[in-house]
């Protein structure tokens, strides 16, 4: 059921996530305070349900940003565009929050409250994302990837995947060349087998073995292959390694087997739960919002 939370990459954003979450809410309270520090009994009137009312604020500006796909692992941008997308996104937040406080007065916080909270928080995430972007191009924090193959399918891999933004989420330890294959990718990054497979990845400590041979008939390690797998390594095709770090298909190295056994082309459930979450409240705040307009157009055609 949550088998894409065993991808680091995922867990990551899963905590930035949260984190973000968390500043959000922390900007609602920090703005209450310096609303009101100087009237006591305002302070104390608006500190009830405090944090419900936040949790409410984070949520919608979290659903907001999630609808624009600031939370997608794969997300190539410059600077300017992730300040304008996350702009565009708090926006939109602050429309449905306007309308949710139209629907549900009590939680209220008042255009004040909400206008220094917007703008903490905008200034609070743009901060931790320029830092946690930095944290996670550590090669450290990223999992050590070893692609089986030197010819051109895996050669596509260094030239198609040559940015700092394409190998985000991993890092590319070599590549290993099978038995007469050609070597098409620079020779330093070749790795040569000179002992067997699993005593290679123990050494290099990888965590996913990415199978990019040109023909595999009697050319893969299979015993070497079965050994890393038992020790916990995973082992991947090539055109889904690609599908899944780029979110792109490669039509070149489709092989029809692939579209048999692939799991498909959808999202992460976490991404696809949000979409769904972001459809559902903003449909049923325009209903509520517009249905004394849509009941007159109604009894008009009908009179």
């Amino acid at each position: 059921m949550f088998r894409f939370l065993r991808r680091q990459t995922v867990r990551w954003l899963l905590l930035f996530g949260v984190t973000e979450l968390l500043l959000l809410a922390a900007s609602l309270h920090l703005a209450m305070y310096l609303r009101y520090f100087r009237d006591a009994d305002e302070l104390i009137g608006f500190s009830h349900h405090l944090p419900l009312r936040s949790f409410i604020f984070a949520s919608v500006i979290l659903l907001g940003m999630a609808a624009l796909g600031e939370y997608r692992t794969h997300l190539r941008t410059t600077l300017l565009g992730a300040v304008a997308r996350q702009a565009v996104a708090f926006v939109i937040g602050g429309l449905l929050l306007i309308i949710g406080y139209y629907v549900v007065p009590q939680a209220y916080v008042g255009r004040g409250v909400l206008g220094i909270a917007l703008v903490i928080g905008f200034l609070a995430v743009m901060a931790f994302r320029l830092l946690f972007m930095r944290l996670v191009d550590i090669e450290s924090l990223k999992p050590r990837v070893l692609i089986l193959g030197t010819g051109q399918r895996a050669a596509q891999i260094h030239n198609r995947m040559r940015r700092r933004s394409d190998r985000r989420g991993f890092t590319i330890v070599g590549y290993v060349p099978s038995p007469g294959e050609e070597i098409a990718v620079p020779s330093e990054h070749v790795l040569a087998l000179n002992v067997p497979l699993v005593t290679l990845v123990k050494r290099e400590q990888i965590n996913e073995i990415v199978v990019g041979v040109d023909d595999r008939r009697g050319r893969l390690p299979m015993d070497g292959l079965l050994q890393c797998r038992q020790a916990g390594v995973m082992i991947t095709d090539l055109t889904t390694f690609f599908e899944r770090e780029s979110g792109r298909v490669q039509l070149s190295w489709l092989e029809p087997s692939w579209l048999v056994f692939s799991s498909g082309f959808n999202a992460t459930p976490l991404h696809r739960l949000s979409k769904r979450c972001f459809d559902v409240v903003a449909a049923t705040m325009l209903l509520l919002l517009c249905w004394p307009l849509m009941l007159a157009v109604a009894l008009a055609i009908r009179l």
